[in-house]
């Protein structure tokens, strides 16, 4: 059986990662300068207590009364209050109620700046927790000067090679890479893990929070081999330093784990997303917004195996958790909810997945009326009309899928070949995916086995799948068995799921190679070990009847991933 398949494009967007968890090695509650009534103390406390098990409702109706108890006690600009609306905007935020927690972090920042002067360290907290909302909401321009402005500080205060400075280095390196500027985050995290490795020794949680987030940036460049080993590094740091069953941990192994699904690895991606999830759960009990996030990791792994059975019931899960921590208006909703639909429609329940996908896009409309996600695509176009290809990709990632703009395929056709014809190689690749499957353009098999080439001989594996698939269907060329083995032989030699799965077959039905039966059962076994059901029941086919597996109806490049 041959199911040859163009692959997993725009992946990352289907993933969550909880990157703040390490990225900006958490701004948490603030403590308060001055002293406090027993009630405000007591109100804060257990305001924290929820926050940590995942009930950010109840935790922020806490923040509130403790908010007015703070200004009755205090005043209205008193160091105390900026304390309690710092905390109530963090719990805010965490909710995705952005427009709320900004008027609060923005009193906070102006409370301080006046009791304390512009340059005490809580102003610079006031500071970055601002940014990072502007930095969610895609607000760049607003977020930059004030992440500048912190890193200015702490270098002022603290010299250049302070661990803090460190801090503020990484959080201005997520605001570059959140707007995909990726040749300017990557000298600031590496000098963040610089100054970290020297003033804490290569082996401090700081230094693998800093490691995770610079194999995240190579990651999602397509760099695999330069993250790979920067997570296993982060995750051998972690479970030295913090335990194995550390929440950072979990973290770790969700990044890992996405990294191997990005490259069709899932087999490797599998358990880590299990003892992820299984950490999350033991720590935080079933229920907390972070445990959904493995989930939902879990459910895509599934989803992208054709293992449906099992990935519904955990996008369903998911779904739930979310909106009773976060609400039903949250983006990690949405996000389950378009993932969820993808699976309906790939079991053909086409009525149901399209209110799942309905419901998606009144979300993120709904988000975006709220957060000027304009700004974020105008700052995007911007670079990408001034020739920036992975801007340019990344436009095309965002009409694709509908991510911060509304689904526009043409539009995602048109950035996508920008990319592409620069020599951007994911681009190429995705470019190829439109053709084959006419997305936004008329279907072109020619022109998609063009544009697979070019990605192709740049090493992209999902290309070279893609380029047998074509040729062992003949899909726009001469159907040609020999050539298929060619393509699909280089792609699963870079340990690329699906062909291995494919070169399997083609061993067991002769076709462009000698039948070979131990070759069939070597490729067939790499396959299953990654989780490919189609290869796992050929290979109890071959053992079983000690004779080529039977064909099914091939799938070609045309069809959905």
């Amino acid at each position: 059986m041959v199911s040859p398949n163009p692959g997993l494009s725009s992946i990352s967007t289907k993933f969550l990662l909880l990157a703040s968890a390490l990225v900006c090695l958490a701004l948490l509650f603030s403590s308060a300068l001055f002293a406090q009534s027993e009630e405000l103390l007591r109100l804060n406390q257990q305001a924290l207590v929820l926050q940590l098990k995942g009930d950010y409702k109840g935790a922020a109706e806490l923040g509130r009364k403790a908010l007015d108890i703070a200004e009755r006690e205090f005043g209205s600009d008193h160091p105390n209050v900026a304390v309690n609306l710092n905390n109530l905007g963090l719990l805010y935020r965490a909710q995705g109620r952005y427009v709320e927690a900004e008027p609060l972090f923005k009193r906070a920042l102006a409370i301080r700046e006046k009791a304390l002067g512009p340059n005490h360290p809580d102003v610079a907290i006031s500071l970055q927790n601002l940014a990072e909302v502007y930095t969610i909401q895609g607000r760049y321009a607003q977020a930059e000067p004030l992440y500048k402005r912190a890193l200015e500080m702490a270098e002022k205060a603290l010299g250049p090679n302070h661990p803090a400075v460190a801090a503020s280095l990484n959080n201005l390196a997520w605001l570059y890479y959140s707007q995909g500027q990726y040749i300017h985050a990557e000298p600031l995290y590496e000098r963040a893990l610089t100054i970290l490795e020297k003033a804490l020794g290569p082996n401090h949680p700081d230094v693998a929070a800093t490691l995770n987030n610079l194999a995240e940036l190579y990651r999602t460049q397509g760099q695999y081999n330069q993250a790979a080993p920067l997570f296993k590094r982060t995750l051998a740091i972690l479970e030295t330093t913090l335990g194995p069953d550390h929440l950072n941990v979990a973290v770790c192994l969700s990044t890992l784990a996405a990294l191997y699904t990005t490259q069709g690895q899932y087999a490797q991606a599998e358990p880590l997303n299990k003892r992820s999830l299984a950490i999350r759960e033991k720590a935080l009990g079933p229920d907390h917004p972070t445990v959904a996030t493995s989930v939902n990791n879990s459910a895509l792994v599934y989803y992208y195996l054709g293992r449906y059975a099992e990935a519904e019931p955990l996008y369903k899960r998911a779904i739930s958790i979310w909106e009773k921590t976060l609400g039903p208006e949250h983006p990690n909703v949405a996000a389950a909810l378009e993932n969820y639909a993808d699976l309906l429609r790939a079991t053909e329940r086409e009525s149901e997945a399209n209110q799942m996908a309905a419901r998606a896009a009144r979300i993120r409309r709904a988000i975006a009326s709220g957060t000027n996600s304009s700004e974020q695509v105008a700052a995007l176009k911007e670079r990408a009309e001034k020739g920036d290809a992975q801007a340019q990709y990344q436009l095309g990632l965002m009409y694709a899928e509908g991510q911060g703009v509304a689904r526009d395929e043409p539009e995602a056709v048109r950035w996508y070949r920008k990319a592409a014809e620069q020599g951007f190689a994911p681009a190429q690749n995705d470019l190829g995916a439109m053709y084959a499957r006419g997305r936004g353009v008329k279907q072109d098999y020619a022109e998609a086995l063009r544009w697979y080439r070019k990605a192709a001989e740049q090493g992209e594996a999902q290309a070279q799948n893609s380029i047998g698939a074509m040729y062992s269907l003949g899909q726009g060329v001469v159907r040609d068995d020999m050539e298929a083995v060619r393509w699909f032989r280089k792609s699963a030699e870079q340990g690329f799921a699906l062909a291995q799965s494919n070169l399997g077959a083609m061993y067991a039905d002769g076709r462009g190679v000698a039948q070979d039966g131990a070759e069939a059962v070597l490729w067939h076994s790499k396959a299953a070990e990654q989780g490919i059901a189609a290869a796992q029941y050929n290979l109890g086919e071959l053992h079983e009847l000690g004779k080529a597996a039977p064909r099914d109806v091939m799938r070609g490049c045309d069809e959905g991933q």
